[in-house]
């Protein structure tokens, strides 16, 4: 176990995931696509209020009624932002970052609140110039611009992860924005990085290439498609695309490290053809539009 523990308590309602989704306007402007996976526990009316704000001040807010069944429900609104504040990565521009509160209201008494750090970017993939058409788009558009990326590979940063401290990842991170770092891959040797981790990405500007937790033994590197573990693996890859898909900071999702297309060699790379790195592949491309996944790194 990592990150915080708590018990929540609800009214009629609860927000069980949230998709914060902006979408830049051919004015310049941008609307903040709020898709809410909403758990009623009786049928009823509700109201949700969203507030974004940026440096402590409203930017905009919407609060509606809504219709909520027992059981899950889908409820979605759009914010306009007039004078959006843009996101670019470390050395390309400033980092503001909105926080953005969803509330379900009943009556007077708040049912469930939860809050959001948002930011305000285009993201695009392309092949790299001179590559073949059978090339995968490594390429990052950044809000129209290019950025070549200056990476490192990060495993765990203490195997005993449970006890990492804001601090901890602090140290690492702010060392590789002293370094000019803007692009780090969390290697599937460990595990779904943290929302410390990537709440201070999203400030610091240093995108994230996230692995879904599988990697090579050395000896058989063939991604398992064992029914069992793919039930496991879907469970695990739909809540993590769910919960991180949010941060402005997460750039690409990947199948897993070094893993192969044929079983006990070293070559060639797994492809989509793969039972495993297909379903994973449609997880990202079903719950987080606008990224693309690796099926694996080299």
């Amino acid at each position: 176990l990592y990150d915080k523990v708590l018990i929540e308590d609800f009214g009629s309602s609860s927000i069980e995931y949230a998709y914060i989704r902006p979408v830049a306007q051919k004015d310049g402007s941008y609307k903040v696509c709020c898709e809410l996976d909403v758990k009623g526990y009786q049928d009823g009316e509700a109201r949700v209020a969203y507030t974004l704000e940026l440096d402590g001040k409203a930017v905009t807010s919407l609060e509606d009624t809504v219709r909520i069944r027992k059981g899950d429900n889908l409820v979605e609104h759009e914010l306009l932002v007039k004078d959006p504040q843009l996101w670019w990565p470390l050395g390309h521009g400033k980092q503001p970052i909105y926080t953005l509160t969803v509330r379900m209201l009943d009556g007077s008494s708040v049912s469930d609140e939860k809050t959001y750090q948002v930011g305000l970017r285009t993201i695009a993939f392309e092949r790299c110039e001179g590559a073949g058409e059978d090339t995968l788009p490594y390429c990052v558009v950044i809000n129209g611009k290019k950025i070549f990326l200056k990476g490192i590979n990060l495993a765990p940063i203490d195997q005993i992860y449970g006890g990492l401290k804001e601090k901890d990842y602090d140290d690492i991170l702010s060392a590789a924005k002293g370094a000019n770092i803007n692009f780090l891959r969390v290697n599937g040797v460990g595990f779904i990085e943290s929302e410390m981790f990537y709440n201070l990405c999203d400030r610091y500007g240093i995108m994230v290439w996230q692995d879904f937790i599988q990697s090579s033994s050395g000896i058989d590197n063939l991604p398992s498609t064992e029914p069992a573990f793919l039930d496991l693996l879907r469970t695990v890859a739909v809540h993590a695309v769910k919960v991180k898909r949010n941060h402005v900071s997460l750039t690409m999702w990947c199948g897993g490290n070094e893993l192969r297309e044929v079983y006990c060699t070293q070559d060639p790379p797994v492809t989509y053809k793969n039972k495993n790195i297909a379903m994973l592949n449609d997880i990202v491309r079903q719950y987080d539009k606008d990224r693309i996944m690796m099926p694996s790194t080299a």
